[in-house]
């Protein structure tokens, strides 16, 4: 009877790590895909701020970058045509 005890305490706890891990895992996942998603609409939404209330002029502080090198600081924006010109 001792034994049966045991044996039906340890599953139990088994399971309950098991649950405990998977919904630990499924917490990660949402929280990255959460952050990666508030992440890009916060750049988006800077670069559009900064094309709206700046206009058509110098971003002063702003670097352009492709593929992680910079290429100018102090973009020119024209704002009518959507363009960034380089210095």
């Amino acid at each position: 009877m001792i034994n049966f005890i045991t044996r039906r305490l340890a599953q139990s706890l088994i399971n309950s790590k098991n649950r405990i891990e998977t919904m630990s895992k499924k917490i990660n996942q949402k929280s990255l895909i959460l952050g990666f998603i508030l992440g890009v609409l916060t750049a988006t939404s800077s670069a559009v701020f900064a094309v709206k209330v700046l206009g058509t002029g110098y971003l002063m502080g702003w670097e352009v970058t492709y593929n992680g090198r910079t290429i100018c600081d102090d973009p020119y924006i024209w704002s009518g045509t959507r363009e960034i010109e380089c210095d």
